[in-house]
């Protein structure tokens, strides 16, 4: 039984009960025939096996802040001594790993001996963003090796990078406030885990670095973006830099401290409760990176340093999300990379967090693969590597070796963006299936014109793909010498003119070869979930504003066979164009009844029907409008735009219904 319900009254009364739980925080500081509607308590996102957190105390204690207790922030001595016993045991192999693979990055030339890290703005003259991550990374990892061993080396390397940043003439906050914010992090850790054997004249200068550098501009607005008002990364990664700084260093600047603390207390839970009112994430699977590994280490120093996450840990979407990450990873290495997002799976350090804040240890199922391929350590978010072994330190009953996946297939979840996610077995084999469907809109952040897009999997082949990110920092340059701004939302605005970033190259519907609307909110209306069929309704209609009366687009997952069904309506003045798109980097055959999709000595057809106007198969180069491409636009190798036309006449309505099979 299938139930397919439109609910724009429903989503317009969830939108607005999220707004009001978001300021009234921000004032006050796979089973037999579970078919539901998003939105009920059924839908929640999170609905996993999590420990509900107990209720904590409203105000924060600040005696713990002394001089005499340090290391302080997210590993204490008793937890680094817990865990270097449990390494030293050799009980758990994976930890083991863990543990050798940090030290042998920390030991690496570019660590233990790398170059002098040298101020200097990228090529959008804006941001000195790569140097703080390398901070970061390097800080981290040799503060680490050094209260493991206690060998002078590491702490000496570590004194240089953090001489080094804090004798920047500043750390950019004007052009780009995440620049100090990174910093801060930096700093604050480096400051603590290595508090006992930096020397003074070391530590006054952090401490001064981060008042200077960090808390001026924050308290004076010295910046390029309101971070305290806004309701997606930056938010919980700016505060959360803050909110290290201002715990490192307590008891040296008390009063500014605790105005810094005070005023991110104030600003954390209106954003939580906006982002993650149904543990969907709408910046994707990169961005949900960052923002919880920052937020993960904000409330594990708030609830150990002040005594209360002020209501945030109790937080059921915040909770919820780990699983939404999980649900992001698809099955030949590749992720639902909606949104500015890289298609390639990589390691999430604050799954951690949620392994331990929650006692829940699938939360780090899609972490082991990283770890046992030895990779955990690579790109970005391998910076963060020491804090899911400080997070392991809170677990010394955790078995790696018995993790195991979420005991769901299908995630739903909602808020800035509606996702449904679909993963059929976890293990990788022929019958494991893989769907990604977004909702949404396009004006949120890092958002693109996707809404009703799909990628999917099966047998090991991604058919159906997302474009994902491309680069921004020469980007932005290019959109700005031909006027215009990539950060502009708006209707008109050039940032839809980039291939990718538009609807026309996404696996989705196109009307009159119009633009999506990008304020139109494609709600997730209905959503299946039993033992022979897993799918969703996606309600577009307000994607392609007077252009149709209506349109719902439903996926249905059975065994080998994947079908969307597509109904439109047609405005009673006008008819409907209707484009069907899906962007492949399969080898493409159209014939005459079907298109044939070859990829990897498989073989998927595309068959597509309507109960009114014939269809007409076709293909478009990834060059669209123009060729050769816009200056602006990065070239696609090897991508093929496959779908159909139909004309839906006027006041008509017409259902198109399209499958994936591997079998005609």
């Amino acid at each position: 039984m299938y139930i397919s319900i439109r609910m724009k009254l429903h989503h317009t009364l969830f939108k607005v009960s999220a707004l009001l739980l978001a300021l009234a925080l921000c004032s006050c500081q796979g089973k037999e025939d579970p078919v539901y509607v998003p939105g009920s308590s059924q839908g929640q996102g999170g609905g996993g096996t999590p420990q509900k957190p107990e209720e904590e105390p409203a105000e924060a204690d600040y005696s713990k802040l002394t001089a005499a207790n340090h290391p302080r922030l997210l590993m204490n001595d008793a937890e680094c001594a817990s865990l270097k016993a449990r390494i030293q045991a050799g009980t758990d192999a994976t930890l083991v790993k863990m543990h050798n693979q940090i030290m042998t990055k920390a030991a690496s030339n570019g660590i233990l001996n790398g170059a002098t890290i040298v101020y200097q703005l990228d090529v959008s003259g804006r941001r000195i963003l790569n140097q703080a991550k390398d901070a970061d990374e390097r800080i981290l990892h040799l503060a680490y090796a050094w209260r493991m061993t206690g060998e002078k080396k590491y702490l000496d390397a570590a004194d240089k990078v953090l001489n080094t940043v804090c004798d920047f003439p500043d750390w950019n906050a004007a052009r780009h406030f995440l620049d100090p914010c990174e910093l801060a992090t930096a700093c604050a850790l480096g400051y603590d885990w290595l508090y006992k054997g930096l020397a003074d004249s070391t530590k006054a200068k952090i401490e001064r670095s981060i008042q200077d550098f960090a808390f001026y501009p924050a308290q004076h607005k010295i910046w390029n973006l309101n971070f305290y008002k806004a309701v997606d990364n930056w938010n919980m990664v700016c505060n959360s830099g803050l909110c290290l700084g201002a715990l490192a260093i307590y008891e040296k600047a008390p009063k500014v401290s605790k105005e810094i603390l005070e005023a991110s207390i104030a600003s954390i839970p209106a954003a939580v409760a906006a982002v993650f009112p149904d543990a969907a994430f709408h910046e994707g699977y990169s961005y949900w990176s960052n923002v919880a590994i920052f937020q993960g280490m904000t409330l594990t120093v708030f609830e150990e340093c002040l005594g209360t996450t002020f209501g945030m840990k109790q937080s059921k979407g915040w909770q919820g999300t780990s699983e939404c990450r999980i649900f992001m990873e698809g099955i030949p290495n590749t992720c639902f990379d909606f949104s500015d997002c890289d298609p390639y799976l990589k390691p999430a350090p604050g799954q951690w967090y949620f392994a331990w804040a929650y006692d829940n240890p699938s939360a780090v199922f899609a972490e082991l693969p990283f770890i046992q391929k030895g990779t955990y350590t690579s790109g970005q978010e391998g910076r963060f590597y020491p804090v899911a072994l400080a997070w392991c330190s809170k677990m010394p009953d955790m078995d790696l070796s018995k993790v195991a996946p979420p005991n769901k297939r299908l995630f739903y979840g909602s808020g800035l963006v509606d996702l449904c996610m679909i993963r059929t077995h976890w293990d990788k084999s022929d019958a494991d299936k893989y769907l990604g469907v977004k909702g949404g809109k396009a004006n949120a952040a890092h958002n693109h014109m996707d809404a009703g897009s799909f990628v999917y999997d099966a047998f090991n082949v991604r058919w159906a793909h997302d474009l994902g990110l491309q680069p921004y920092t020469s980007l932005e340059n290019a959109i700005k010498q031909k006027g215009g701004s990539l950060w502009d939302m708006t209707q008109n605005s050039l940032r839809w003119k980039v291939l990718r970033l538009n609807n026309r190259f996404h696996s989705t519907l196109t009307v009159n070869d119009e633009d999506h609307r990008v304020d139109g909110y494609a709600s997730i209306s209905g959503i299946v979930d039993t033992k022979n069929e897993l799918g969703c309704t996606v309600d577009m209609t307000p994607v392609f504003g007077d252009a149709t009366r209506s349109a719902h687009r439903t996926f249905s997952l059975k065994g080998d066979v994947l079908t969307i069904t597509d109904e439109i309506q047609a405005p009673k003045t006008a008819q409907a164009k209707i484009s069907w798109r899906m962007v492949t980097k399969a080898t493409v055959t159209v014939e005459q009844n079907y298109i044939k999709l070859q990829m990897n000595g498989k073989t998927m057809y595309l068959k597509a029907t309507s109960n009114g106007p014939s269809v007409e198969y076709a293909t478009w180069p990834a060059s669209w409008p123009t060729s050769p491409l816009a200056e602006y636009d990065a070239a696609n190798p090897g991508v093929t735009i496959v779908g159909f036309n139909g004309t839906v006449t006027t006041g008509k309505t017409v259902t198109f219904t399209t499958t994936l099979s591997p079998s005609l």
